[in-house]
């Protein structure tokens, strides 16, 4: 089956599966917020945490540029221009290694889905953190990572299984990360 480009793609299911693709920036930024309007350390620590899973895949991404498996790349041509997202992963620390590698390469990989990793790690910690909050996320969390992850896939940026793995990969590490410091 050949891919569709964005020429054949219904216009209006793009622009929405878009608004809901980049709709991870408005979480991030509600953190933000709800950090300096609560001044509650719990969401700083959650900042935090995405701010190491994050460059945790950036790492995991350079080490695998000398592996040409397939399910490591992109499946179509996707310009990651995501600002916020880019925040938690240019950063000191991943700066100098992006400087070995060739940015062209880098850009093609895929894998794991940072979208999804960040969306899943948000309500992980959310779940971990605010223990009254979980019934809400068990009843929205699934909604909408499933629609991330639909619109990753439609948009070309990423294949099912980057997304599947973007979603364990935001369960693992904050899991992880939140029994490490508590």
């Amino acid at each position: 089956m050949q891919k569709q480009n964005i020429s054949q793609k219904n216009e209006y299911i793009y622009s929405f599966l878009l608004y809901i693709s980049n709709s991870v920036n408005i979480l991030i930024i509600s953190l933000f917020i709800t950090l300096f309007i609560s001044k509650n350390i719990k969401w700083f620590y959650i900042i935090l945490f995405l701010f190491i899973i994050g460059t945790i895949v950036v790492i995991f991404k350079v080490i695998t540029i000398p592996f040409s498996f397939p399910f490591l790349k992109r499946p179509g041509d996707c310009s990651e221009d995501n600002i916020l997202i880019n925040i938690f992963t240019n950063n000191f620390i991943t700066q100098e290694m992006k400087k070995s590698v060739s940015l062209e390469e880098y850009a093609k990989r895929g894998f794991p889905s940072f979208h999804l990793t960040f969306a899943t790690s948000i309500f992980t910690l959310i779940y971990y953190y605010f223990p009254k909050y979980r019934k809400f996320i068990f009843c929205i969390a699934p909604i909408y990572l499933i629609l991330v992850a639909y619109s990753r896939i439609y948009l070309d940026c990423h294949s099912l299984l980057q997304v599947i793995a973007g979603f364990f990969t935001g369960i693992i590490l904050p899991s992880l990360l939140f029994k490490i410091f508590n």
